[in-house]
């Protein structure tokens, strides 16, 4: 009797986790969710020189629209949407969420003005904001914890071939049926893929694990803890700063190549497809499994793969910028794609180690929202600010090198956490 009590007392436990049981079924369809995701945020970047003369803008106007305008309306959802993952059911969230985005896409198509295509922007920049925490937070459920700097990096590495698609297909359909076009057709595979979140994925059971503490605080208690955590606090701000200078690069580059190199827009769209997508993909990936197999010889080598990925950032941007001729400066783009988010599967692999499981959604929300988007929201504008006011021969590739020195503080906050996490950790984590 009591063997049977336990099963049916289990049972329902085993339906609720049947995702956990099948990582192979739910990773696909998370990598596929942040996939459009990309595509649908990289759009406006392919699109910058149609979209100039289309509504007569000027530099700052479009590095508003890359980034801040974007960003912002990011930065005040993702925090309430990182906690409501930490509440509800992830899986019918992030379904919902996808929807939103994709139709916002879709009707950008129809925009009349910069007002309307900026306003369909900031919808699409509050929907996307609860994706990474959902998506990540799932993943700590599915993934065991050795292998979730790897699964981190793939992840984010299929973000990065959303970019390949979207520079590489944007910049075609808006030279083939203009970049209304290209709006339009971003828009529709999402709302699919919403559909086939419902009827395939299940949401995971929560893990616990011996590290899990029992948080009563408010939301900004939980968050001053993470963000002033002693290994955390640096890698949100260090994250930052490397997005800030990653996106400023991926934002210009097409518009770079056009005006400074001659290329087309579809030569140049193929060329940051290349370096921020396939090169992109690769780097996240591989630099996730460089952390990994760098933590087995110490916890702290985790965090100095980055530190290493964000000198080469570094370099790699100042020989973009810097090239003479057209393929010197994609060469530089590629290795600045390949580095561009060689943080991401190291910071997300540590902080599903560190963060506790009951705030974990709200950390990886705050990895977003920190330690992304406010550097998106920076980046692409302050080129296009000190573009304007260059009086350089080349305004676009002088504000690009002016913002490269910004990559020390990184380099440096990387290499404290990793010093850090070297050193015990549970009496923190059960603070």
């Amino acid at each position: 009797m009591r063997e049977e009590r336990s099963s049916a007392t289990t049972e329902p436990h085993s339906r609720r986790g049947e995702g956990a049981r099948k990582p192979a079924r739910l990773l696909p369809l998370l990598a596929l969710t942040v996939v459009i995701q990309q595509i649908d945020r990289n759009l406006p970047n392919v699109l910058m020189e149609p979209l100039k003369q289309e509504f007569q803008l000027t530099d700052s106007h479009l590095g508003l629209l890359a980034g801040t305008m974007f960003a912002m309306s990011y930065f005040v959802a993702g925090v309430p949407l990182g906690r409501l993952a930490d509440r509800t059911n992830r899986r019918n969230l992030l379904a919902a969420l996808l929807t939103i985005w994709s139709t916002l896409t879709a009707l950008s198509a129809f925009a009349g003005s910069f007002l309307a295509l900026a306003i369909a922007r900031i919808g699409i920049g509050a929907a996307e904001s609860g994706t990474i925490p959902a998506a990540m937070s799932m993943v700590s459920d599915v993934v065991p914890e050795q292998r979730r700097a790897t699964s981190s990096g793939l992840i984010y590495g299929a973000a990065m071939f959303g970019g390949f698609v979207s520079y590489l297909l944007g910049g075609l359909v808006a030279e083939n049926w203009g970049w209304r076009a290209a709006f339009l057709m971003a828009g529709i595979p999402g709302l699919i893929l919403a559909a086939l979140l419902i009827l395939v994925a299940k949401e995971p059971l929560r893990t616990t694990g011996e590290l899990a503490v029992s948080h009563r605080g408010n939301v900004w208690h939980d968050m001053g803890q993470l963000l002033f955590h002693r290994v955390l606090g640096p890698l949100y701000v260090g994250a930052t700063l490397c997005t800030l200078v990653a996106s400023a690069i991926g934002a210009w580059a097409v518009s770079l190549l056009v005006r400074v190199h001659g290329l087309t827009l579809p030569e140049a769209g193929l060329a940051a497809a290349l370096a921020m997508g396939l090169c992109g993909a690769a780097g996240t990936s591989l630099m996730g499994l460089a952390a990994d197999w760098a933590g087995r010889q110490s916890a702290g080598h985790v965090l100095r793969v980055p530190a290493v990925g964000a000198a080469i950032l570094t370099l790699s941007g100042w020989a973009f910028a810097t090239g003479e001729t057209g393929y010197g400066a994609i060469a530089g783009l590629c290795l600045a794609g390949f580095m561009s988010q060689a943080h991401a599967g190291a910071i997300v692999g540590t902080i599903s180690r560190v963060a506790p499981p009951e705030i974990r959604a709200l950390a990886f929300a705050l990895f977003s929202v920190v330690g992304s988007v406010i550097g998106l929201a920076i980046g692409p504008y302050l080129v296009g600010v000190l573009s304007d006011a260059s009086t350089a021969a080349q305004p676009l590739p002088a504000a690009i090198v002016a913002i490269l020195p910004i990559m020390v503080a990184p380099i440096a906050l990387f290499l404290l956490a990793a010093q850090r996490l070297d050193r015990p950790l549970v009496s923190e984590q059960t603070r």
